[in-house]
């Protein structure tokens, strides 16, 4: 995907959680996000999108506000921040510099892929804890696995001397994509491609690996090839926040 593409979805998420506003069950909890109530996710998507919307304002990392509501409910509240966020990456660069957590990437697509994402995942949280659907497009899908790999697991990932069967290679069998995850010299790093031999070889279909990567769903019902009990291990590490 794009910046174009992804900035597209990233709108298409907002307006599903905005559409949903005025049904939102502030006191349910939210089963994928243990000791979060709905309120609590809406809070943290909330002040997260008009945090990463002034992060694009500049290279020095802005402060997170407090949620100051006012007389909106909480999901007029949260339709006027994700809007303020859509807004603000409209109108400027994807390619301009700004401040970002990622060593690789000082622009402002950063935010627009890191929203995407970031939306997406807690869409499926919030449909879930009224249960309905949320919808993901493989390319989504495919889009959020490849962010995942490359800013998170390198992050999360911790002795991956004994913690991890490197290298790894992960599949999705819809899209064809494929994904790379190895160690040296005590750094973990993963991309996109073939790379080599591989101990193992995780497989599912764009959505599957996607949810499953991100806690969302089991990460039991993905297939692996090659050395089952090593990338089963790999597979129960926290690779996300």
């Amino acid at each position: 995907m794009d910046a174009a593409q992804r900035l597209e979805a990233l709108t298409a998420a907002v307006d599903a959680i905005s559409a949903n506003g005025a049904n939102l069950a502030a006191e349910v909890d939210c089963p994928t996000c243990p000791h979060w109530t709905v309120e609590d996710l809406v809070d943290h998507l909330g002040r997260v999108h008009l945090w990463a919307a002034e992060a694009t304002r500049g290279t020095e990392r802005p402060s997170m506000g407090e949620r100051e509501q006012g007389d909106l409910t909480l999901g007029e509240w949260y339709a006027d921040c994700g809007r303020r966020l859509v807004d603000r990456l409209r109108e400027v660069d994807p390619a301009a510099e700004c401040w970002t957590f990622d060593r690789d990437d000082r622009t402002v697509g950063f935010w627009i892929r890191r929203q995407l994402h970031e939306t997406t995942i807690h869409w499926v949280d919030l449909a879930r804890a009224h249960g309905i659907e949320a919808d993901i497009s493989d390319a989504v899908a495919d889009d959020g696995v490849d962010e995942l790999l490359h800013l998170f697991v390198p992050r999360r990932v911790e002795d991956p001397q004994t913690a991890l069967p490197l290298p790894l290679q992960i599949r999705a069998t819809d899209t064809g994509s494929v994904w790379w995850v190895q160690e040296s010299d005590g750094v973990v790093s993963a991309g996109r491609g073939e790379e080599g031999e591989s101990v193992a070889e995780i497989r599912g279909e764009a959505v599957e690996l996607y949810l499953a990567l991100w806690g969302r769903t089991s990460r039991e019902a993905l297939h692996v090839d090659g050395e089952a009990a090593p990338a089963r291990g790999f597979l129960k590490q926290q690779l996300c926040p």
